[in-house]
């Protein structure tokens, strides 16, 4: 089983008072309750290295263990399950003069999913470095199996590409347009998640095969005072299968002594998928009871402290905690109307 996660940890080389360090390393654990029994332990490390002055190298471990007796899990009859994902990334990029050229390949597995992902990027800075241009593609492969049925293979292709300008507007301000495309076509069910109909008759939940999606965002950062920024952003969603979505979100955060702060809240709201439906009366053609396709809203609200000490020529040590909460309201979901739930991270970081 592959759990769609709200929360994902990204682990990258700290930030330090050098640009761009010779050596960087990293680690990250993170923990994720709900009010759903769900829990996911999530631990990474991550190293990059820059072997020429226009070369930098890295690569990335992630493990996600997680336990859960969701609505999901138990509606499938299978109790509460167990499972671990591993995740290995590398990554490449080229920087000289006013050129960027990235690379990055991602590799995901469980006991029922794997998955390669390849990403190619370029970016050329305009006008003294005040634009910034940028694109990206993206193709994956996904290979879905189902624990207790070896006859089942299913296939899903992925496909995509992103647009970026940036702005610095001035001394002061900062902004960035996105836009996105992607393509999903293959498998997109649960080979676990059932449909009920009429007189609770259950069947194996169908949606369509292709999936097109599209986003346009928005983000400005805004230096208030001399150690303090506003960083905000505008996030617009809409896909083949109907769903059309919003996200807000924004931080302050404020630099004291070593120290950095910030406060962060963000919220989402989402119209459900065109086949989706509370019941069904009748068989459809598509007919699904996974919640994230539903009508609902969410938000998160936190806070994150992290310190840090450059030592010049030894390196740089950098220490993060971070701490948000979480609540989810499912206006179409019987069994479950509501979500809520922590996430705490902690990280630490080096480079030299």
């Amino acid at each position: 089983m592959r759990l769609q996660l709200i929360a994902a940890l990204a682990i990258a080389a700290p930030p330090t008072a050098r640009a761009d360090p010779e050596v960087a390393a990293s680690a990250r654990i993170g923990v994720y309750a709900d009010s759903d029994h769900t829990t996911v332990t999530t631990t990474a490390v991550a190293a990059s290295a820059r072997p020429t002055d226009a070369l930098r190298l890295g690569a990335q471990y992630l493990a996600d263990a997680v336990s859960s007796a969701s609505i999901d899990v138990v509606s499938s009859a299978t109790g509460r399950i167990h499972e671990l994902r591993h995740e290995v990334t590398t990554t490449a990029r080229y920087h000289r003069g006013d050129h960027a050229l990235g690379a990055a390949y991602l590799y995901s597995v469980e006991h029922d999913w794997a998955s390669h992902t390849l990403v190619l990027d370029a970016s050329r800075d305009l006008a003294q470095h005040a634009v910034t241009i940028g694109v990206a593609v993206t193709g994956g492969i996904n290979a879905i199996g189902k624990v207790g049925d070896p006859d089942l293979h299913r296939r899903l292709v992925t496909g995509g590409g992103d647009a970026s300008v940036t702005v610095a507007a001035s001394r002061r301000d900062l902004l960035q347009l996105d836009l996105g495309v992607a393509l999903l076509d293959g498998y997109q069910a649960s080979p676990y998640r059932f449909a009920v109909y009429g007189d609770l008759r259950a069947v194996f939940e169908t949606v369509p095969r292709a999936r097109l999606r599209q986003v346009i965002a928005l983000r400005w950062n805004h230096q208030l005072f001399a150690d303090s920024a506003l960083r905000t952003q505008l996030r617009g969603y809409r896909d083949s299968w109907g769903i059309v979505s919003i996200t807000g979100a924004a931080a302050y955060v404020v630099g004291v002594g070593d120290f950095d702060v910030d406060l962060h809240v963000r919220g989402y709201a989402q119209r459900e998928a065109r086949f989706y439906r509370a019941t069904y009366a009748a068989p459809m053609p598509y007919m699904t009871a996974d919640r994230e396709l539903s009508r609902f809203v969410d938000g998160f609200a936190g806070a994150g402290l992290a310190w840090r000490r450059d030592a010049g020529d030894a390196g740089a040590l950098r220490i993060d905690l971070k701490v948000d909460g979480f609540a989810f309201a499912f206006s179409q979901v019987p069994a479950m109307p509501s979500r809520s739930g922590m996430i705490v991270e902690l990280g630490v970081g080096l480079s030299w």
